[in-house]
Order: structure tokens, then C-alpha cells, then sequence
């Protein structure tokens, strides 16, 4: 199969900035791009515009979808559904949520372009966001640009501090060390004959682990990932009581897929050592008399992020102990 790979000569170069490389316009304007925004509750129409925008700068062949997954609010849908009325624009609602697997896919399927570019409608792109990604076309199957906070964010936030501390090992060369371990579909492109072939995984009810299952798919079949410097940020993050919640189910998907997901999670890594030493009982019995004071520091002023690390734990192995009680009755 024929690979689009923009020369070495050219990848540090941004088709917005560089207007006299007419190599990469008319190489890019040769490629159908399709930027694949799901949403569930979240405002795009800023996203969108500054997408056409920057797409049109670039001289792209390209088409917006945003695809509305069941969403309840309807300032929100009424807001997104503008997003239809732009140029190479497209809007479509469902009217049951399908979850973010399934909305994926079913957007994978819609898309008319060669490559297909996921971003969260959660989160907000730089000025250079497609040119950047453009410059990256044919590098590998999937080319992953990455999550990240900004400096002086709100410090009493969970989420604000959970990302900031991981923005040193979410870094470019980092993330190339373990390519599929780094992998999050907040903000990823691939090609679409690829992710025809490799739909994310549809057994994952609950929150999390969707896109790690993924990565590791990716590596058993040999699909190329490389991860570049193109983050999208989280800008409006939700509450702290949110955020533990969506944190609490993700263990709760993390320990229905705890065999697949062997290697491919530190915290289940050590849980499994835990429990070849014996422990699991008694660190369960740790969170019975600890979880909820950790839980209450979590949701106060500059919550630590090293007490989040125990609480999952804690809260992982309480409920491994629970399902082993609840099989063996």
C-alpha cells in the first residue's frame, strides 16, 4: 500500500506558517482529511471554527463531523448544532447515547477522508494544531498528539493536578518509549483503513481502559504508532466529586478486564503482586477504615495527588476482595 509520507526535509514545517512550501499545500490539499469531534454534553462550536479555520489556511482537502452521542442538554445541542451550517461541516445527533467506543466507530464509518483525527470535545486545540498533524501524515498508521494542562491552572482542581503531574511522562520522548502504552484517544490520527480493521473494543461498558485495550491491539498486529508534540488541552475540567467518580469507575472496568489488561497498567501490576503475597485482604481492610477520609481529602482545597494514587489502589483491591466474596456465595 502506498505510504503519504511527507520527506524528513519537510516535517518540521507547517503548512500555515511556511506559505511558500507550495510542496506541502499541494501535498496536503491531495489528502482528505475527516476531524471526527464526539461530544456528549460538551460545546464544540469554538473547537469547530477554529478547526475550518485553520484547515482552510492550510489549504486542506478536509470535512468537520460532529457527532452529538445522546447528549441532555439543550443549550448544548442547540449551540453544536451550528456547527452544520460552516463549509465542509457536517452535525449529526444521536438520539441514545452509544458511548465513547461506539460513537467512534460509528464516526469512523461516516468519515469520507483517508485519515481520520479524534479530539475530544472536552478539551481545546493550539493555533498550529492541524498543521501540525498535516506535517505528520504518513509517519505511521496512527500518529498520537497527546494531553496536557496549562501552567497556573486552578490548583484546588483534581483533575488540573492529577494531569499536571503526569505532564513530565506524557512528554514526546516518553511517550515514543511505549508507543501503545501511551496511547488515549483524546486526541489521535489514523489512518482509516486502520481503524476500519481495528474498531475500539465494544466490551467496555464503563468508563476507562477503552483506549489502552486499543493500544494493545495495535501492538499484537503490528500497527506503527508514533506519538508527536500536539496536545490538546484540558481547559474546562469538571468538579472533583466528578472526577473521583469517573476515576472509581474506571477501577471498576479495570477489574473486569484485569486479564487483558495485564502489562498494561501499573496500579493492576501491583495489585497482582499484592495478591501473590497474600495482602489483599488485609489492604482491603485498609480501605474499609481509610477510604473515606482519603475520599474527603481528595475533595478539599489542593487535594495530594500521591493520596489519589492510594485511593485507587485501595479502592482497586476492595474491590477484588468484594468480587471474590460475591462469586464464592
Amino acid at each position: 500500500m502506498q505510504k503519504y509520507l511527507i520527506s524528513s526535509k519537510y516535517q518540521n514545517y507547517s503548512p500555515v506558517i511556511c506559505k511558500n512550501c507550495n510542496f506541502i499545500r499541494n501535498f496536503v490539499s491531495m489528502i482528505k482529511l475527516s476531524i471526527l469531534i464526539p461530544t456528549y454534553n460538551d460545546e464544540c462550536l469554538s473547537m469547530a471554527r477554529s478547526l475550518h479555520s485553520q484547515c482552510e489556511a492550510a489549504g486542506a482537502d478536509y470535512e468537520i463531523i460532529v457527532a452529538d452521542d445522546g447528549s441532555n442538554d439543550d443549550q448544548t445541542r442547540q449551540t453544536n448544532a451550528r456547527v452544520g451550517r460552516m463549509e465542509h461541516c457536517k452535525y449529526c445527533r444521536r438520539d441514545k447515547n452509544m458511548g465513547r467506543s461506539a460513537i467512534r466507530n460509528w464516526l469512523a464509518e461516516q468519515a469520507k477522508g483517508m485519515w481520520l483525527l479524534f479530539i475530544d470535545a472536552s478539551t481545546t486545540i493550539p493555533e498550529d494544531f492541524v498543521s501540525r498533524y498535516l506535517a505528520h501524515i504518513g509517519a505511521a498508521d496512527v500518529v498520537v498528539g497527546g494531553v496536557a494542562v496549562r501552567e497556573g491552572g486552578n490548583k484546588t482542581n483534581l483533575r488540573w493536578r492529577y494531569e499536571h503531574a503526569k505532564m513530565r511522562k506524557n512528554r514526546v520522548s516518553e511517550r515514543n518509549k511505549h508507543p501503545y502504552k501511551s496511547f488515549r484517544t483524546t486526541n489521535f490520527m489514523v489512518k482509516k483503513s486502520v481503524m476500519l480493521s481495528h474498531s475500539l473494543p465494544m466490551n467496555v461498558a464503563g468508563y476507562g481502559y477503552e483506549d489502552v485495550l486499543w493500544g494493545k491491539k495495535l501492538a499484537q498486529d503490528g500497527v506503527s504508532v508514533r506519538h508527536i508534540d500536539n496536545p490538546v488541552y484540558y481547559d474546562e475540567l469538571e468538579s472533583n466529586t466528578r472526577y473521583l467518580q469517573k476515576l472509581e469507575e474506571s477501577m471498576r472496568t479495570l477489574l473486569i478486564h484485569n486479564a487483558e489488561l495485564q502489562g498494561y497498567s501499573p496500579l493492576l501490576s501491583m495489585a497482582t503482586r499484592l495478591k501473590k503475597l497474600g495482602l489483599m485482604p488485609a489492604i482491603s481492610g485498609l480501605y474499609t477504615l481509610l477510604g473515606p477520609a482519603l475520599r474527603t481529602l481528595l475533595l478539599n482545597h489542593q487535594p495530594p495527588i500521591n493520596v489519589l494514587q492510594l485511593y485507587k489502589l485501595l479502592y482497586y483491591c476492595h474491590l477484588s476482595k468484594q468480587k471474590k466474596v460475591s462469586t464464592s456465595a
